[in-house]
């Protein structure tokens, strides 16, 4: 036994355990490493799907897929974002949202990104930023950075747009107290970092849509003038890097009401909640509800020439969300809690409308393959599967 002792000793130091691979004993619990796939986006060539996975850590992943949803890629490694801010997905509310951005030659993917900030007292604040993903040069380049945080407070940007000549990425900022901003930075700049034009402002703008035939871009603004005021929504096209600006509606509560059909005394809080450009860039439809907390009350109305007439049209059809290219218009109708999208073709050989039941108001389309892309929230994946679902027109048509 003398003999034998250090020679079973020795023995069992030739495999050792390798950490995180050993079997946790019965009653040692399991890290979660589940997931869940949101934020799809499809380039525009409509081969690709661009997604955000979601893991059970709040860690976050850029994730690359084809079309048919049968192949993925991870782009990035996970990148731990705060756990107080999930990333936002869904098209049925109206805060910014975090979707990943193509650029429009579908050669880099704009996507948010986690930024640490070290406050005055000494403590860390997390933040997003946004990064881009260069699919030709296989690498990441920083798209929109923040500056010194004591002089900026706008700590979270989201809902990265590119204009349709990509010569613009747009951003909006999002600071503690709910104020957002928007920010512009002229691609191929030499510094990707963003500074408010006046950080003391309690702004609210979103809503942004670039026109698809220029450098011009549509966003919303929520005025209040006081507390005891009633809010003003503005409607206002904007040219980066020239000289135009200009207010296309403004809709107070008794407008609000008017165009809704109610009592002078409802009580309501208008908001704008998407805007459009038709194909020419000569129109701008937007979504108007009388209560941003709930998903039924929402109109859809038309302003036309712009910017000659500020005459608001009701569509007739109550859209939370609306898409429009070439003479395809995508829309998004929520009532009674139900997600129901439809396809119009207006002027083409294959006219004709399309509905079906969504699984969520996370998702995106791809018109090249009439497909829908779609999160499914209650679905989570352990193994690497995707978990988005296609939904193609054909399959649905009414």
């Amino acid at each position: 036994m003398v003999v034998l002792l250090p020679l079973l000793f020795v023995a069992g130091c030739r495999h050792k355990v390798v950490s995180g691979q050993a079997k946790a004993p019965p009653s040692t619990a399991q890290p979660d490493t589940s997931y869940q796939d949101m934020l799809p986006a499809v380039s525009h060539d409509g081969s690709r799907v661009a997604f955000m996975r979601v893991y059970a850590d709040s860690c976050v992943q850029l994730c690359l897929a084809d079309i048919k949803l049968q192949h993925v890629e991870a782009l990035t490694i996970p990148d731990l974002l705060g756990h107080d801010r999930p990333l936002r997905g869904d098209r049925t509310q109206y805060y910014p949202l975090d979707r990943p951005a193509w650029s429009p030659d579908d050669s880099i993917i704009a996507y948010p990104a986690s930024e640490w900030f070290e406050l005055e007292d000494g403590e860390s604040q997390p933040g997003l930023a946004i990064n881009g993903f260069d699919l030709k040069a296989h690498r990441i380049v920083p798209l929109a950075i923040h500056p010194d945080l004591k002089e900026d407070p706008y700590y979270w940007f989201h809902d990265p747009q590119w204009s349709a000549n990509g010569k613009y990425l747009s951003v909006i900022g999002e600071g503690s107290a709910g104020q957002t901003e928007l920010f512009l930075r002229r691609v191929g700049d030499n510094s990707p970092k963003l500074k408010s034009s006046n950080p003391e402002s309690k702004r609210d703008r979103g809503s942004v849509s670039w026109s698809p035939t220029g450098n011009r871009l549509a966003i919303r603004e929520g005025v209040l003038a006081a507390v005891s005021a009633d809010p003003v929504e503005i409607l206002r096209v904007m040219e980066p890097g020239g000289t135009t600006s200009f207010e296309v509606a403004r809709i107070r509560t008794e407008d609000a009401r008017k165009l809704f059909g109610l009592d002078r005394n409802a009580i309501i809080s208008p908001r704008i909640l998407n805007t459009c450009w038709n194909p020419e860039g000569t129109e701008i439809a937007v979504s108007i509800t009388t209560d941003p907390k709930t998903t039924s009350t929402c109109k859809t109305f038309w302003v036309s020439s712009i910017p000659t007439t500020q005459k608001l049209e009701h569509a007739k059809t109550p859209d939370r969300w609306l898409h429009w290219q070439e003479q395809v218009c995508w829309g998004l109708n929520v009532n009674k809690e139900q997600i129901i999208a439809y396809i119009n073709m207006i002027g083409t050989d294959a006219a004709g409308s399309w509905k079906t039941k969504m699984p969520s108001g996370d998702f995106d389309l791809s018109l090249p393959n009439m497909t829908y892309i779609c999160a499914n929230p209650g679905r989570r994946g352990t193994n690497g599967e995707i978990m988005l679902s296609a939904i193609f027109v054909n399959e649905f048509r009414k």
